[in-house]
């Protein structure tokens, strides 16, 4: 019995063995070198815009973080649909990487290449008639909670694609995934807080013939029975122009503002929301200034 554990421990040992001269002998690849992620970051900014996407793939690919300073960078494949959002994506497919099959309904308008890794530019079909996008130009944005007995409390501190606003940490303008008709949509959040009026203030916008843009609750909050409803107000200029609400019911509500009288003019564009009861009143946008003609679809 012994010699034949013996055997068995001998067996495994050699088994070790040729394991780890497997690895020895087939090496990991090696990193991308900083000189081609120099090269890299000059040529994405070269070419591409402050609020474009740049992805890189695969997604072991680390060496990339700390480049790319004036785009938003993810490895890898992305957990939700955001990256529709932008404008331009870049894709880097470094270590012969195939080319993903998510970016469906994206045209390709730019290709190159740099010491081995494949450059990929994607754009979104409508981005010609587009003029200013609210969602990628969050930065942009003036924040304050109006108080209904006249106080101002401005959200002054962003962090992480949000602007913090000081009363409650949920009520704030941000860059966010909600569940909306079940899938994880992305969009500006502007949760209401009880006893203020939520601003966000886009300064100086040069506008088209229209502004353009959807509203929802998250399918959890509009499922919930007996909250209150959100009045959600686009104003121009401080005037109000377009007022809705948003109650029950999932799903996405479009609307449409017809500008042409104020096209290439330079306006103040805000969104607020306000709610009688806070609680669970999870509330997003999406809104562009476009150059089309009012009534069309987009």
């Amino acid at each position: 019995m012994k010699r034949v554990w013996s055997v068995i421990f001998a067996g495994g040992v050699l088994a070790a063995l040729v394991a780890s001269w497997a690895v020895v002998l087939r090496p990991n690849p090696e990193p991308v070198s900083a000189d081609t992620w120099k090269a890299l970051d000059a040529l994405v900014q070269k070419e591409a815009g402050t609020n474009d996407l740049v992805i890189i793939h695969p997604v072991w690919e680390d060496s990339g973080i700390g480049y790319f300073r004036n785009q938003n960078l993810i490895l890898g494949t992305p957990n939700n649909d955001r990256y529709r959002s932008f404008n331009h994506v870049w894709m880097l497919l470094t270590h012969d990487a195939p080319m993903p099959d998510y970016l469906t309904g994206l045209a390709q308008d730019f290709e190159s290449e740099v010491n081995g890794v494949r450059v990929l530019r994607f754009s979104r079909g409508d981005t010609k008639h587009t003029r200013f996008d609210f969602f990628t130009n969050i930065k942009k944005a003036r924040v304050n909670l109006l108080g209904d007995k006249g106080e101002v409390k401005p959200c002054s501190e962003f962090r992480n694609n949000t602007w913090l606003c000081p009363v409650r940490d949920w009520n704030n303008l941000a860059q966010r995934s909600v569940t909306i008709d079940g899938q994880s949509q992305v969009c500006l959040w502007l949760h209401p807080v009880k006893g203020y009026t939520t601003q966000a203030i886009f300064p100086r916008v040069k506008m088209g013939k229209r502004l353009v843009g959807q509203y929802a609750l998250s399918d959890e909050a509009a499922k919930t029975k007996g909250m209150s409803p959100v009045d959600f107000i686009v104003r121009l200029n401080g005037e109000p122009k377009r007022g809705f609400l948003a109650g029950s019911g999932t799903g996405w509500r479009r609307f449409e503002i017809d500008t042409r009288e104020l096209e290439n003019g330079m306006v103040d564009v805000g969104f607020e929301t306000r709610a009688e009861l806070d609680g669970m009143r999870h509330f997003c946008f999406l809104a562009q200034i476009r150059d089309d003609e009012p009534g069309k679809d987009w």
